[in-house]
């Protein structure tokens, strides 16, 4: 069965093994929670992200 995800920006479906897709992890307290960002999508992510100076 194919693992679908998705985008949590334009909410489109998509596959988990898609080349340049995002997954942002971030730990809580109660675990972690996972935010998963389409290939069409990342590249405008990237580029906030590179703003705020964090890794990709």
């Amino acid at each position: 069965m194919i693992k679908m995800h998705k985008c949590n920006i334009c909410g489109k479906r998509f596959k988990a093994n898609v080349t340049g897709r995002l997954q942002i992890i971030r730990k809580t307290e109660k675990g972690k929670k996972e935010t998963w960002i389409c290939k069409d999508c990342a590249t405008s992510v990237t580029e906030k992200l590179k703003e705020l100076n964090l890794k990709v």
